[in-house]
């Protein structure tokens, strides 16, 4: 739980709108997250952090693009908030192994006939038909930090984000593809239309079939082993320096 200050080394980075769908390019800058909290240590000594807030711009997928490429998408612009210095892994939070790039699901590879969350199935994964769970990174962060609630960077209001994790909804024949994220107020988007936007599908209530989500961007870094924490007090007015 302890802060620590690193500033991302990229200032400006592009998302290109062939990989979300959306209707134009958008630009972030990664180090405008300089503050994160320590998550774990892993056994070879290397220690993760998550940022304590969230990007201040919102990030758009939209339609079948979106939800193919989401796992993709969200692991590209994560990777931007790297510092050459100290880190030797990035991920987007709820990423845990993921397959990266999905076909277009279909009722059929999905289970048609039945309501059902495909989610709960990870074998069906590699069809399209929703991710392995997020839940890792969203338990460790809640038994660290003891809440998933993160603030906009450079403001005092809560801010929904991304999680890495697809799921499809399927009735009879027909198909909903959902992209997953974590709520203002700490609480993840269950199973349910009103807490789920959808991005691509052919069920009645995708009205439109193709839409546009947008949350912000929550990171999670590794630093190299050799890593020292230097000066500070790893508090969130005095965190700790990094240092070689």
């Amino acid at each position: 739980g302890d802060y620590v200050e690193m500033t991302p080394t990229s200032t400006s980075y592009t998302i290109p709108s062939s990989m979300t769908g959306y209707s134009q390019d958008q630009t972030i800058n990664p180090s405008e997250l300089n503050l994160w909290r320590v998550i774990h240590i892993n056994e070879d000594g290397s220690i993760e952090m998550v940022s304590e807030y969230v990007s201040s711009k919102v990030v758009y997928l939209t339609g079948q693009t979106g939800y193919t490429r989401l796992v993709d998408t969200l692991q590209t612009i994560a990777s931007q908030y790297a510092n050459d210095a100290y880190t030797i892994n990035t991920r987007h939070i709820g990423y845990n192994g993921q397959i990266t790039v999905v076909p277009t699901p279909s009722a059929t590879a999905c289970g048609g006939g039945s309501s059902w969350w495909t989610s709960k199935d990870p074998s069906l994964e590699r069809y399209g038909c929703g991710d392995v769970s997020s839940s890792k990174d969203r338990n460790t962060i809640q038994n660290t930090l003891g809440s998933l609630i993160s603030n906009i960077v450079g403001t005092s209001n809560a801010g929904d984000y991304w999680l890495v994790e697809r799921s499809v909804y399927v009735s009879s024949m027909a198909w909903t593809c959902f992209g997953l994220w974590m709520k203002e107020d700490g609480t993840y988007a269950d199973a349910s239309w009103n807490n789920y936007g959808w991005l691509y599908g052919t069920h009645s209530q995708a009205n439109p079939a193709t839409q546009s989500l947008g949350h912000r961007i929550r990171p999670i870094v590794t630093l190299e082993k050799e890593t020292f924490f230097n000066q500070g007090k790893g508090t969130k007015e005095n965190p700790y320096l990094l240092t070689k």
